[in-house]
This record gives structure tokens, C-alpha cells and sequence, in this order.
């Protein structure tokens, strides 16, 4: 400045600000209007600790280092609260402005080269199979609630995100080789494929909705924002005490799916996603999955449990009176017997064991038949369990 050589210094709002009005004329076509919100907040809270912190305005964009990026995520979460996931979103923004600065020969050092986002683990919430239920059976008063309970419920069985849910038309329904319907087409998110068998209750949600969306989509979804707002009256109604968003719903397909037997490979292929990583989210362990695996485990171990113990020989006769069943009915008697000489001497006292522990015994033969074939069917499968079950469905 001495010597009349000034050169105007690039400051980091302005490039901020050109921008975000680049980004504004690409919103609706590579660029969400969400993702364009991120990058004015962030601005806004720059520029609001920027004033806070050096009493500035603005500040050169060579001038930023590391030391400024740690105080303004610090300054986040003391001032606003916020998670360190979310402040991590913000972060990323801040650090394409830092790039473009790079880009343009504008800085040659990267502040965020040595800077490390801090990411918590975070528990994503999910409906229950109950919850679901209570959903389905609610009748709504309000045709927008009930439409707005459909497309969740449509989401939770296709495990599609709002906006592609929102965007499918005719094209996205096609014929695969199995003859089956899919739904295929690509996330607007990521751009990656994702290829979704329908299931039954998307497809009557499709019909239900079939000529009610605008233009050629096939679903009737209002605005985002709307859309969660009327989720939660929705989950009031239906007293469930969650969180209840758009994106639950595709939380909620994948931990259901993952829960009942389907791989994680195809869960990762039908949401999306382009890294298994993602997909390992939303692989929780809940009750209903323990329990199942344990029984099954449980199962395996039965036979060396048998060698650990020395039952007395369990007559059925002594059994039925036991429980004071008469046996005048010799064909549901005769049944009993085929089943009961089946089983090994373990498998009878642990069969007896659950039957006494259930609250209402069989009164007559004929339960106590249904009672030790479903006891049967239900604990002691075999290599050749597929032939019992129909052998003993024809008997019945």
C-alpha cells in the first residue's frame, strides 16, 4: 500500500457469495434446493462468527488456516448446539469454498489438508414390525393423513428416499427376467442404480394412488416439509413415540429386511448405495434377531445337551394322565404315540417342560396331538424335516 502497489485480496464471504449464486441457477437440476440452503447457512454462520470472534466483517481467504476452522466448528457447537455430525455437513461446505480458492490459484496451502472431521456414532432410529402394524390398521379421519401414512408405508417396503419415491413414473416399473415387477431407476442423491423388487403392498399402494399424482408421476407427494410435518401427527394418531421422518422409512426397510434373512449385499444393492459401509449402518442387532439365532444355535446343541443328561424314560400314558386326558379317542391317541416314539427321551421331558409351562393345557387328546406335532415342527427339525411335515400334515 506504501509503495502504490495495492492488490485487492479475495475475501472469503464474496466467494462465498459468487458461489452461491452459481449454485442457485443449478438448484432443480444437479444441485437440491437442501444443498443449496447448507451452503447459505453456512455462510450465514461465517459471517456471524467472523463479527463474534474478530469483530470483522470479512476476512481474506489466504488468512484462513487451521486454527480458524477448529474455533468456528467449536463456536457451533457451544453457540447453536448442534451435533458434530451436522457441524461436520457444514464443515464440507466450508472446505469446496477453501478448493475453489485452491482452484483458482487464489491460496496454494490447504488449511483443511491437516483437519479431520469428528464424526459420532449415531443410533438411526427404525419402525418395529408392531409399529408398522399399528400404521396399516389406524383408520384416518383425514384423507391427507391417510395419504401421507400410504407413501410412508410405500417407502418402508421399497426402501426408496423421498425425492426418488417422489419422482417415479411408468418408466421406473419394469418386467425383470423373472417376470416379476421391479422398480428401477437411479438416486438423485448419488446417481447410483437401484434395482427394488415390488412387493406386494407397494404395488396396492400404486394401484390406490394410480391417475391422483400430477403429470406422469405415480405418487402424490406434496412438499418435504409437509410431507414430515403431517408424519407426525400421523405417528400421534397411531401412538408411536419416534421421531417419526421421511427417512425413517428407509431406515426402517433396511434393518427389517436385514432382520429377516435378507444379506446385507442385497440391501446394499437395493438401496443404493455404492459402498458397503454405508449399508453395515443399519445392520443393528435387535430382540427378535438374538433370540432367533439363539434358538437356532440352541438347536445344534441340542443332542450334545442329551449327553450331559440322564432323564428317566417318560412313558405318554403316564403324561396323559398327568394332565388328566382321557384317551377313549383312539385315532388322535394313535397319532400321539407315531410322534411321541419319534423323539428321543431328552425331547419328551423338554416337551413336557414347555407344555406345563404354558398357561391353558391341553384338554382332550386331540389338542394334546396338535400340541406335541406343532412342538415338533416347530423344535426338532431333521436333515429330512421338509418330509416329516407333510407326513404328518397328511395323517392329520
Amino acid at each position: 500500500m506504501f509503495l502504490g502497489h495495492e492488490q485487492k485480496q479475495n475475501t472469503l464471504l464474496e466467494l462465498f457469495d459468487s458461489h452461491n449464486e452459481e449454485r442457485k441457477k443449478q438448484v432443480g437440476v444437479n444441485v437440491t434446493q437442501s444443498t443449496y440452503q447448507q451452503y447459505i447457512l453456512t455462510r450465514q454462520y461465517i459471517a456471524e462468527f467472523l463479527t463474534c470472534k474478530y469483530c470483522i466483517s470479512d476476512i481474506p481467504v489466504m488468512e484462513i488456516n487451521r486454527e480458524f476452522i477448529v474455533d468456528f466448528e467449536t463456536y457451533l457447537i457451544q453457540q447453536y448446539d448442534l451435533s458434530r455430525n451436522y457441524v461436520g455437513n457444514l464443515s464440507k461446505k466450508f472446505r469446496h469454498i477453501i478448493n475453489l480458492a485452491l482452484d483458482k490459484e487464489i491460496i496454494y496451502k490447504n488449511p483443511f489438508k491437516e483437519h479431520k472431521f469428528q464424526r459420532e456414532k449415531t443410533d438411526r432410529g427404525f419402525l418395529l414390525q408392531s409399529e408398522i402394524e399399528a400404521l396399516i390398521d389406524h383408520q384416518f379421519e383425514e384423507e391427507r393423513l391417510e395419504k401421507t401414512r400410504d407413501l410412508f408405508i410405500f417407502c418402508a417396503f421399497t426402501g426408496l428416499a423421498f425425492m426418488d419415491a417422489k419422482n417415479l413414473t411408468n418408466e421406473n416399473i419394469q418386467t425383470s427376467i423373472d417376470d416379476n415387477l421391479w422398480i428401477k431407476g437411479k438416486r438423485k442423491k448419488t446417481d447410483t442404480e437401484f434395482n427394488i423388487p415390488l412387493l406386494n403392498i407397494p404395488k396396492t399402494i400404486l394401484e390406490k394412488y394410480k391417475g391422483k399424482a400430477s403429470g406422469d408421476l405415480l405418487l402424490p407427494f406434496g412438499s418435504h416439509q409437509r410431507f414430515n410435518i403431517c408424519l407426525k401427527k400421523v405417528a400421534k394418531l397411531c401412538g408411536i413415540k419416534k421421531n417419526v421422518t421421511s427417512h425413517l422409512a428407509r431406515h426402517t426397510f433396511a434393518t427389517f429386511a436385514l432382520t429377516n434373512g435378507v444379506s446385507i449385499e442385497c440391501v446394499s444393492k437395493i438401496l443404493g448405495h455404492t459402498k458397503i459401509n454405508t449399508t453395515q449402518i443399519y445392520a443393528r442387532v435387535i430382540d427378535k434377531k438374538i433370540r432367533n439365532e439363539m434358538n437356532e444355535f440352541a438347536g445344534k446343541l441340542r443332542y450334545l445337551d442329551a449327553k450331559l443328561l440322564n432323564f428317566n424314560e417318560i412313558n405318554i400314558d403316564d403324561v396323559l394322565k398327568s394332565v388328566k386326558i382321557s384317551t377313549s379317542e383312539t385315532v388322535w391317541k394313535t397319532l400321539s404315540v407315531k410322534i411321541w416314539l419319534k423323539m428321543a427321551n431328552f425331547e419328551r421331558h423338554s416337551f413336557v417342560l414347555v407344555m406345563n409351562s404354558n398357561e391353558n393345557n391341553p384338554k382332550t387328546i386331540r389338542d394334546f396331538y396338535i400340541v406335541l406335532m406343532n412342538y415338533f415342527l416347530d423344535n426338532l427339525k431333521t436333515e429330512n424335516a421338509n418330509d416329516t411335515e407333510i407326513r404328518l400334515a397328511v395323517n392329520f
